[in-house]
């Protein structure tokens, strides 16, 4: 996932934190209907009074009936530059509405752009841009939350011209880390609660910047700025207009200036877009020891302090494996990845179990079969691993599975505990234990118990 994915963003109802938007040179801001009318605000006017004589977008959110009205200089209520859809994630039919709103661009339909009945600030403009506001989306942390994100992602990825705006969320990964062309955010909360979010999207009290220093002054910060409210606000700012350029690309950044280097050598030339900053050979900025749980999920990872590619709810992409993980899903969101290997072992399960059937009814091995169980039994190994990359000492990870939960990880650490820990979860999938034994049987032949090791290739 080395390639980077520009994103929009606006920042969501920043009447409080709108002079530090202002000195961060930003000015794209979305505000929420009912937000406005609570507050006796008028986002026109209020633009013209923070924004004057600069270009701005402003976007006015109302429900799915409304729609969201656009205003850029010289608008007035009635007569916003667009009017885009609104789809709420609450509703039962919202993916088959975002389909259906992804194929028929509304600034296409000419009836309805004319429609005189339906107010100006309500109605779409002919030849708008193709963009959709999805709201109301369910917890992330939850499966169901997850599934959404990842269907609108999908959705995205079906109808590239497109632009499907992710409103109400906070996590980078899931902003950032999707491919997602616009989105919002609201800045002012975690500044105000002591904390910062670093440009890969991990939250931290301000404190512990000074731990940090690479990812502070990257953004033209030092440590001790940040006990000052307004600066983690245009920091968290800076921060979340760094990972929309920069989120998803595979740069071993180089955080210090190289002292060989010519002033000659400075690109000069290359536009903000094309510019790509100058890279060390290694990820990390210390040599520190790699501990058995590391290269396998950032958010566990001890290496993460030292390491440049580390994003937040990223599965890592410092070992090969997992980068084509990352690849093959195209994100690097270890939920989304979790869930999408998940599938592809139940389905795979499926097939090297018929394929077992046929081997036993014409009494003969086949190498195909063999090839079929290999790659069943080392993505298993991924999934395990991903689920709970300690398989050791540790609170159990509920994971859900085809709709059922299974606990992975224990409190024993011998080889075998382990052993029925990976086996558990693979069986998880929906792939019977008398396959898994066969698997591990064909391995290592017969067994009377589990074997201690894990890895391993069918002969």
């Amino acid at each position: 996932m080395s390639k980077r994915t520009r994103t929009d963003v606006f920042f969501r109802n920043p009447d409080n934190c709108i002079k530090e938007l202002v000195e961060a040179g930003h000015r794209q801001v979305v505000w929420d209907r009912g937000y406005l009318f609570k507050k006796r605000l008028d986002p026109i006017k209020h633009a013209e009074l923070y924004f004057a004589g600069y270009p701005y977008r402003v976007l006015d959110v109302g429900n799915e009936e409304q729609g969201c009205a656009e205003y850029q200089p010289g608008c007035k209520e009635d007569t916003p530059v667009a009017v885009y859809p609104v789809v709420s994630m609450l509703g039962e039919r919202a993916i088959s509405v975002l389909e259906e709103l992804a194929a028929n661009p509304s600034g296409d339909n000419e009836d309805a752009c004319k429609d005189s009945s339906v107010p100006g600030k309500e109605r779409p403009v002919f030849g708008q841009d193709h963009i959709i506001i999805v709201t109301d989306f369910p917890d992330l942390k939850t499966g169901r939350g997850r599934t959404a994100i990842k269907t609108v992602r999908d959705v995205q990825m079906d109808y590239p011209d497109c632009t499907i705006h992710i409103h109400g969320l906070y996590g980078w990964s899931a902003l950032f880390g999707m491919g997602f062309k616009s989105v919002d955010y609201e800045p002012r909360s975690t500044a105000q609660k002591g904390k910062i979010v670093l440009p890969p999207g991990r939250e931290i009290k301000y404190e512990a910047a000074m731990l940090l220093p690479q990812w502070i002054t990257l953004l033209g910060f030092k440590p001790s700025d940040l006990s000052v409210p307004r600066n983690r606000c245009i920091y968290i700012i800076k921060s979340a207009l760094w990972a929309a350029d920069n989120f998803t690309e595979g740069l071993n950044r180089r955080f210090r200036k190289d002292p060989n280097m010519n002033p000659a050598d400075v690109d000069t030339d290359s536009s903000d877009a094309d510019f790509l900053p100058a890279t060390t050979k290694s990820p990390f900025t210390t040599t520190l020891p790699v501990l058995p749980t590391d290269k396998i999920r950032c958010d566990s990872c001890s290496l993460t302090d030292s390491c440049k590619q580390y994003r937040e709810g990223s599965v890592c992409t410092v070992g090969r494996d997992n980068r084509t993980l990352a690849s093959m899903f195209q994100t690097r969101d270890s939920g989304v990845v979790i869930d999408g290997l998940s599938s592809i072992l139940a389905k795979q399960a499926e097939r090297a179990e018929r394929a077992i059937e046929d081997e036993d009814e014409f009494g003969e091995m086949s190498p195909d079969t063999t090839n079929m169980l290999n790659a069943l039994f080392n993505n298993g190994i991924k999934y395990a691993k991903l689920i709970d990359p300690a398989l050791r000492a540790g609170p159990k990870v509920n994971v859900n599975v085809a709709g059922g939960a299974v606990s992975v990880g224990s409190d024993r650490a011998t080889p075998q505990a382990i052993m029925s820990d990976v086996i558990k979860a693979i069986e998880a999938t929906g792939i019977p234990r008398s396959m898994v034994r066969t698997m591990m049987e064909r391995m290592y032949g017969p067994m009377e118990s589990q074997p201690a090791a894990i890895e391993g290739t069918v002969a």
